[in-house]
């Protein structure tokens, strides 16, 4: 879960250093080692605050680059 997020967030532009700032901004202690920790699984269950931290990041980065889907073509 956490690797799928990070590297979604990594594809949109941010590095680990800009993911661990915004969380830093967000109020949470963290560093660029951690996520890449996470990244790889090398921690497998981050702290409560670092995690959710990580979630909304995700879906504040993330939903603005999420495209609608095609609508389905109507049927003959």
């Amino acid at each position: 879960m956490w690797k799928k997020l990070i590297e979604e967030l990594v594809r949109t532009g941010l590095r680990e250093d800009e993911i661990a700032d915004r969380i830093k901004a967000s109020g949470v202690e963290t560093t660029q080692a951690s996520i890449n920790r996470l990244k790889w699984g090398e921690t497998k269950n981050p702290r409560y605050e670092l995690g959710q931290a990580l979630i909304n990041l995700h879906g504040e980065i993330c939903k603005a680059k999420r495209r609608l889907p095609k609508p389905q073509e109507a049927r003959a």
